[in-house]
């Protein structure tokens, strides 16, 4: 019995194996990480109703490039988002056709937005205009889906937004819990 714990303890401590144990772990965790953020890639392109054949106006997509991200309104956004997707999944709507509310455009989204009581007193709260919140969140989410290396054709950021999205990679997983969707009644 000794001798075979002897054998096992000099595997453990043979540098050769470790390195080989740590480089295999780092690949799987490398490739688990990617094929995540291939599923937060395609999520955002399909969630957000941007994608190649929903429109963006120019004036919209002026609007995107031009607004400047920092942590505070990313995470404003944020939480905006997410308070949004709770009160959007109580709409019985919603629950029985939420592909209607997530294949809108951004202007439909405003408009949207606009005729819901509840949706501006939200926006409000968290210091937002309609359009200035989902230019925003519009930004946040082109500028992460970007920076992932999603070809995204019809995306726009800024340079600054991109390398922001590049520099705090956690928002692109926190965009997703704002894009999930449960119209599971509780």
């Amino acid at each position: 019995m000794r001798n075979g714990s002897r054998f096992w303890e000099q595997i453990v401590d043979d540098p050769h194996l470790a390195t080989r144990r740590k480089r295999k772990l780092e690949r799987e965790t490398v490739g688990r990480y990617s094929a995540g953020m291939r599923v937060l890639i395609l999520t955002l392109i399909v969630f957000l109703g941007l994608a190649a054949g929903q429109t963006v106006t120019p004036t919209e997509r002026q609007a995107i490039v031009a607004y400047q991200l920092n942590m505070p309104r990313a995470n404003s956004l944020i939480t905006t988002g997410l308070a949004l997707t709770k009160y959007r999944a109580t709409i019985p709507d919603f629950q029985a056709n939420p592909t209607k509310y997530l294949s809108m455009t951004l202007s439909e989204s405003v408009a949207w937005l606009e005729k819901d009581p509840k949706a501006m007193a939200i926006l409000k709260q968290n210091g937002f205009a309609a359009r200035d919140y989902m230019i925003g969140f519009a930004a946040l989410s082109m500028a992460c889906t970007i920076a992932a290396g999603s070809p995204a054709p019809d995306y726009v950021a800024s340079p600054a937004n991109v390398a922001f999205a590049k520099a705090n990679p956690q928002l692109l997983r926190e965009l997703l819990a704002v894009l999930r969707v449960d119209t599971s009644k509780e």
